[in-house]
């Protein structure tokens, strides 16, 4: 367990010393000498960018630090999945346009269930694990190319299913996707995350007595698979 905690202390310090490092040699060359205007301009795009970047880690380690105080600090109420899709969806409906991304829902409960689609859950932390979802979808999705996105619902839980056009996850790499921390080497995408999202997403499945499973799509891409127990 030390070895666990000193390991992910050691990680989270290189995620937020790496931006911290940047930022301050950026804020050092523009304070050597007077900078044109398109000058200070790039400094401060990539500065931005470098905060922005700095948030979304502190804000999933602050999440993650949340998911593993586990059952205990979930604040259970019942909670409608197709509503969190709709609304994740929604979120990202400007940055999918400008990526020439089409985005599908599919939703299916079959006949006679009541309640469809609810679960007894936390539904901010539910709101995260969707998001990071499409999110992540978004994020390893070629131009011009599709998302789907099906909630399933079946007689003791509902399942989500996210599925891409990207360009997948190796074989050697599948078991280390949700560790903490790890990204998949690809040259061929350019991406920038803290290797938090999918263990969190993990993490939030199984404290609500689900799972996350991830396949190849077999028509390319990539395809999560989430189970979220209904009580």
């Amino acid at each position: 367990m030390f070895v666990s905690q000193e390991r992910f202390i050691a990680d989270a310090s290189h995620q937020l010393k790496t931006p911290l490092t940047i930022l301050r040699g950026e804020i050092e060359i523009a304070l050597k000498k007077n900078r044109t205007t398109e000058e200070t301009q790039d400094l401060l795009k990539s500065q931005v960018l470098e905060l922005g970047f700095l948030s979304r880690v502190v804000d999933n380690l602050l999440l993650l630090a949340r998911v593993e105080g586990g059952v205990a600090f979930l604040l259970r109420t019942p909670v409608r999945l197709d509503e969190v899709v709709l609304e994740g969806i929604s979120r990202f409906e400007k940055l999918a346009r400008e990526n020439n991304l089409t985005i599908k829902l599919d939703l299916d409960h079959g006949e006679g269930v009541a309640d469809p689609f609810v679960v007894q859950g936390d539904e901010d932390l539910l709101k995260s694990l969707v998001t990071e979802m499409i999110g992540n979808a978004i994020k390893y999705s070629p131009r011009e190319s599709s998302i789907s996105v099906r909630v399933l619902d079946h007689a003791d839980f509902v399942s989500l299913h996210f599925i891409d056009k990207g360009p997948g996850v190796p074989e050697s790499d599948r078991e280390k996707i949700f560790e903490r921390f790890y990204r998949v080497p690809n040259k061929a995408v350019e991406t920038q995350g803290s290797g938090l999202g999918l263990s969190i997403a993990k993490k939030i499945a199984e404290i609500h007595g689900g799972k996350i499973t991830y396949n190849n799509n077999p028509l390319g891409g990539s395809h999560f698979a989430i189970e979220i127990k209904k009580v």
